[in-house]
Order: C-alpha cells, then structure tokens, then sequence
C-alpha cells in the first residue's frame, strides 16, 4: 500500500496554508479549508530561481511576482488567500464541451 503525498514529501503549513515540496527548488501552495481533491484548493507554485524565489499565484488573471525568501512568499500568499477564500478562477471553472464530429455517425 502507498502512502499519500504529504506523507513522502516534505511540508511546511501556516494557517489554513500548506506548502508541499515538489522537488528540492518547487513548492505547490494550498488552502486547506477547502478539499483537497477540488481544483480550487491549489492557490500557487513557488521556485527557487538565482534572483529570489518566483511566485505564480492562481487567480483571475493569473499573476506572477518575485519575493526575497520562501517565507515572504507564503506570507503574500496567506493574506491573499485570507482576503479571497476558495475563490473560483476562470480557469478552474471553465467546462469544455465537446464538439460533434462532423464525419461520426
């Protein structure tokens, strides 16, 4: 039997945020008030970059930005997500349909 993700990886959580390492320079950040199989949990990846650690912080639009340490950009995250919780983003709600195909029968 494996064990769950959080198990094997490293974590660090502030809040009702959790920051799971996904490699030894990436981190997914999540709010964990809501489920962890809803799309709209995952608010933002960090990476460790040469000039300081690049943020992308999922929303409508989508933004991207530079923080000094790991630390400042959990910080950013968590008074962001405090302000907006389970907030719904075009790309986690937009459903596509499938289109006919003309030559099907």
């Amino acid at each position: 039997m494996s064990q769950p993700d959080s198990l094997l990886r490293p974590t660090i959580a502030r809040g009702s945020l959790t920051a799971v390492q996904l490699s030894d320079r990436e981190w997914r950040i999540s709010d964990d008030r809501l489920p962890a199989d809803d799309g709209r949990s995952v608010i933002g990846f960090v990476a460790r970059t040469p000039g300081g650690f690049e943020v992308v912080e999922l929303g409508d639009p989508v933004s991207y930005w530079m923080a000094p340490s790991l630390e400042a950009a959990f910080d950013k995250l968590a008074e962001s997500a405090s302000r907006q919780p389970g907030r719904v983003t075009y790309l986690s709600s937009y459903r596509r349909r499938r289109a006919g195909v003309p030559h099907a029968v």
